[in-house]
């Protein structure tokens, strides 16, 4: 896993808090995150996909203290 940078950390946050929202569904959601991982790396393979899965990981935290505040 790779560690985010705070723009990335923020971008997942704002997805999160798309889908807290209702402006997003997790589906939408996973596929931003996955391009945008795309976006950094050119589309290079291995870092692509580490930086998504670290995108995922981060959203998922937001997600979980948004469900836990609610």
């Amino acid at each position: 896993m790779s560690k985010l940078n705070t723009v990335a950390a923020d971008f997942a946050g704002q997805i999160a808090i798309a889908v807290w929202l209702g402006k997003l569904t997790e589906e939408a959601a996973h596929e931003a995150l996955g391009s945008y991982a795309m976006a950094c790396h050119q589309a290079r393979r291995t870092p692509c996909l580490r930086l998504r899965e670290a995108l995922v990981i981060e959203y998922r935290r937001r997600r979980e203290r948004q469900d836990a505040c609610s």
